[in-house]
């Protein structure tokens, strides 16, 4: 009797294998519309950290025949910063009309808090890669259409404030292992090794999982939609437990805290950080917001400051709250006791404030005792 084979489907507690809910082509835009203020406040200073917009592969299949270079603005590839190496990984004319887009929605909101056109103050940094750099230039035309030109944008070349750095943080390795021999994770290591040799391929199961998503959102035709199905599981497992070891969450995201609690405590402007998926995603972690999603092209973390200006008793100084906005909505942060929605600067940086090395150098160190990896 013939034997059919069935593919078994595992759910892993606490992740989904629905991948049509998750849009990770373009994230939603805070609006004008939607935006809201606290009442009896005023804005005191925004921190946008964002994620490029969309882009070619990372590592393109040389099983696909597409011309990634047709979607890339000519631009971009004279850009004397990043002398052209190929068009892996360089943002297109969609990721730099997403970011036009949001910066000018962001134009809208705090018109009344950025003077136009551009007289200074704004702080802009990327990591060291054309993508977030186009990104930020894009949004700055989107938020000061008139003189954007003159905003200068700081490379992070030497300083990876943004992304984090297994390669000089061996400890970072250690953790990043222990968890991934977690039985859960090793199953879904068992899917990802099955998904490559289906598909005929040594890359690693991310950069295969990065062209699926580059290639579905353009359109073109995807293989397989497990490959989406077990990459979100796999995003989402590792940023669960980082949410729950503080020492990791610690290791991948603390200087990007740390530069973040500088602005949020020093400056009366705007600042902005062009980054990566892993920046934001990290960021969800170190906040415990629950939010454990991909990231999409285009993502938007606002870490506001208000100070309150009503109902404050003449002998006192007037108390400060920051609240934090993804993708347009305000964000719960659950151990803001007093107020989730809008909390105290002090607690919130205090909070936060635990997740900044003392050392990096040592703590990066690893362990040799007491420690299986």
């Amino acid at each position: 009797m013939a034997m059919k084979r069935c593919l078994l489907f595992i759910v892993l507690p606490g992740l989904s294998a629905d991948c049509t809910a998750h849009d990770y082509c373009q994230a939603p835009f805070p609006t004008v519309e939607s935006y809201t203020r606290p009442a009896g406040m005023s804005l005191r200073h925004v921190s946008v950290v964002l994620r490029h917009g969309d882009r070619t592969p990372i590592e393109p299949l040389s099983s696909h025949l597409d011309n990634w270079g047709a979607l890339i603005d000519p631009a971009t590839l004279q850009d004397q910063q990043f002398p052209f190496r190929g068009y892996e990984g360089l943002l297109t004319r969609t990721g730099q009309d997403q970011h036009i887009r949001l910066g000018a929605s962001l134009r809208e909101i705090y018109d009344e808090f950025l003077p136009n056109p551009y007289l200074g103050g704004l702080r802009v940094r990327c990591t060291h890669f054309s993508r977030t750099f186009q990104s930020a230039r894009s949004f700055l035309r989107g938020l000061y259409p008139v003189n954007a030109d003159v905003i200068p944008v700081e490379v992070q070349h030497t300083v990876p404030i943004l992304v984090e750095n297994r390669q000089d943080c061996p400890r970072l390795t250690q953790l990043v292992k222990r968890h991934q021999s977690n039985a859960l994770y090793k199953h879904l290591q068992q899917e990802m090794q099955r998904l490559q040799q289906q598909m005929h391929t040594s890359m690693s199961f991310f950069n295969l999982a990065d062209n699926h998503f580059c290639r579905k959102c353009h359109d073109r035709v995807v293989e397989d939609e497990e490959i989406c199905r077990v990459s979100r599981d796999a995003f989402r497992f590792l940023l669960q437990h980082s949410a729950q070891d503080r020492e990791l969450a610690k290791l991948q995201t603390g200087s990007t805290i740390s530069a973040l609690l500088a602005q949020l405590t020093t400056s009366d402007s705007m600042d902005i950080f062009a980054a990566h998926d892993s920046t934001i995603a990290y960021l969800h972690s170190s906040l415990q917001t629950g939010h454990y999603e991909w990231p999409p092209y285009a993502a938007n973390m606002l870490f506001e400051v208000w100070q309150q200006t009503e109902s404050v008793p003449a002998d006192s100084e007037s108390p400060s709250f920051v609240r934090v906005l993804y993708n347009g909505k305000t964000i719960a942060l659950p151990w803001c006791q007093s107020d989730q929605q809008l909390c105290p600067l002090h607690i919130f940086v205090q909070f936060l404030s635990t997740l900044v090395p003392t050392n990096f150098r040592s703590e990066c160190q690893p362990c040799i005792y007491g420690e299986p990896f």
